[in-house]
């Protein structure tokens, strides 16, 4: 259901597919790709999930030299052109709990707009956010307000967000899943959040 016939990820890459609605705008979605940290080391490569711990994730595996993933951010085009032999993972949350933290995530970032008007991003962020109160939209309730939440899930849920949210913000509150589907065959490892010490030692041992 997610993609339109005669659009595909190539139209996209070549900059031919702009934000549209529906269908449209979750395709761009699909077509971009992930975020890497490479690690030539071990012969690995850690796939992102946005508000799964994945900056604490790059800190830990960028430290130091002396750290055995020594990782770096892969410069290649994607998990498809990596060499076959490095073993591709990911860290996941909890669903409910992943959610929250993206939906905490978006807010932050529009009261940071709303209080510093000089910075980039409102620049940026003001068309979408004009529209979407004047499609009363969930922007309408007050920031942070549990009606706001709850018109945010219900504007989510029936896609009246897909078209306004193509900048890299509502993404956090997407299904994890999104972020490494495509290249689900790859993943030889997929760890949990809430078990991270354990699962990282998993993950050592295994490397």
């Amino acid at each position: 259901e997610l993609a339109q016939p005669g659009i595909h990820c190539a139209d996209y890459a070549a900059g031919r597919l702009q934000a549209g609605k529906g269908p449209n705008a979750k395709l761009v979605w699909q077509c971009q790709q992930p975020w890497l940290e490479y690690s030539r080391a071990t012969q690995s490569a850690y796939l992102l999930v946005r508000k799964s711990a994945s900056m604490s994730i790059q800190r830990m595996l960028r430290q130091d030299a002396s750290n055995p993933f020594n990782a770096t951010p892969y410069e290649g085009n994607g998990v498809a052109m990596l060499p076959r032999a490095v073993a591709v993972y990911t860290f996941v949350r909890e669903p409910l709990s992943h959610f929250a933290a993206g939906f905490a995530e978006l807010e932050a970032r529009l009261a940071v707009r709303e209080t510093h008007p000089v910075e980039k991003v409102r620049a940026a962020r003001t068309r979408w956010y004009t529209r979407a109160l004047q499609e009363e939209l969930y922007v309408r309730h007050p920031l942070l307000s549990v009606q706001r939440l709850r018109a945010f899930v219900l504007d989510l849920a029936s896609g009246r967000l897909d078209d306004l949210f193509l900048n890299g913000d509502v993404d956090h509150v997407y299904p994890q899943a999104a972020s490494f589907c495509k290249y689900a065959h790859r993943l030889r490892f997929v760890g949990r959040v809430e078990a991270l010490d354990e699962d990282i030692r998993t993950l050592r041992a295994a490397l």
